[in-house]
């Protein structure tokens, strides 16, 4: 292990009661921080107010353009769905069309079928009856 180093000696503003570097947790005794930091505290205090243009200036010259093309983006979008919605839509009713007419196919093949089946139905019962009467006449002679 490497041995400790010793803290450092006070310095001669310290043993004459000057001020004491915030630098460390102790103020000095007019509670306020040493010379050297209060500069540094109104020189940061000039820089903010500028660094917050810059910022906004940043924002505006670097995201704002991105934004606007995003929003240019969305807009082309909106109207490309718009454009698909409307194909949809013609799409939509040219598929209820169809399907119109071939109800109206099916409708008109079941009333032909229905008319044959009829048809061959009435040809069954005269048949039978003919056959009925056929019968009757050869039981007769």
């Amino acid at each position: 292990m490497l041995p400790e180093k010793a803290p450092p000696a006070p310095s001669a503003a310290l043993q004459d009661g000057g001020p004491r570097c915030p630098l460390t947790p102790a103020l000095s005794r007019k509670g306020r921080g040493c010379q050297c930091h209060a500069v540094a505290e109104v020189s940061l205090s000039m820089v903010q107010e500028p660094m917050s243009v810059d910022v906004k200036q940043a924002i505006q010259e670097l995201i704002v353009p991105d934004l606007r093309e995003i929003k240019s983006d969305v807009k082309g979008l909106q109207s490309e769905i718009k454009r698909l919605h409307e194909k949809i839509d013609a799409q939509g009713a040219r598929l209820d069309d169809k399907i119109s007419s071939l109800r109206n196919e099916m409708l008109s093949e079941f009333r032909r079928l229905d008319e044959k089946v009829d048809l061959t139905m009435h040809v069954r019962e005269r048949l039978v009856s003919m056959e009925t009467r056929m019968a009757a006449y050869e039981n007769r002679n």
